[in-house]
Order: structure tokens, then C-alpha cells, then sequence
């Protein structure tokens, strides 16, 4: 399995140099993390939240934003400084909802 092979190249740099302390804790956390992972792949889907369903469609909605945005620049009616405003503001938006 290839989560086992990242595994063992753990313990073959903490006998390679001398950061056993590290390398052991680095080592729990990603069992630990695969461990959840796995775990999580048995679990039952459950449906949408609010929360999930708002995310989306906020999501949908910066998207029509952004097409609306570069049309303007492209009909000339923004400039591109204002443009890249606009995005940065959208990326970070949206960065924040993906996030969650």
C-alpha cells in the first residue's frame, strides 16, 4: 500500500539522521490522519447541510461574478487594475468558502 510506503521512509530518515523526536511525531500525526481517513470512507454519506448547500451556491454565484466582471473589462467599461480588484476580492471570497 502506498500510505505504508510513506510510512517506512519515515522511520528510515529518523535512522538516516538524528530527528527521532520529529520524525516520531510527524509519524503519529500521518497514522493518525490515514487512520481518520480511512475510517472516513466507511461512514454513511450524509445529505447536504445549509451550510453545505449556501457554500454552493455562493460558490455558483462568484463565478457569474467573475464572467460579469471580465465582460465588463472586455466591453472596456473597467480598466484592469479595477479588474484584478475584483478578483482578488472574488479569490479570496471563494478561498474562504472552500476552506470550510
Amino acid at each position: 500500500m502506498r500510505d505504508d510506503l510513506a510510512v517506512e521512509r519515515f522511520c528510515a530518515q529518523r535512522a538516516e539522521r538524528n530527528l527521532r523526536p520529529a520524525v516520531a511525531s510527524l509519524r503519529h500525526l500521518y497514522v493518525s490522519r490515514v487512520r481518520r481517513l480511512e475510517a472516513s470512507d466507511q461512514l454513511p454519506q450524509a445529505p447536504f447541510s445549509e451550510a453545505d448547500k449556501y457554500r454552493a451556491l455562493r460558490l455558483e454565484m462568484l463565478g457569474v461574478e467573475r464572467a460579469a466582471v471580465v465582460g465588463l473589462r472586455q466591453q472596456g467599461r473597467i480598466n484592469a487594475t479595477v479588474l484584478r480588484a475584483i478578483e482578488r476580492s472574488l479569490d479570496l471570497e471563494e478561498a474562504r468558502l472552500l476552506e470550510l
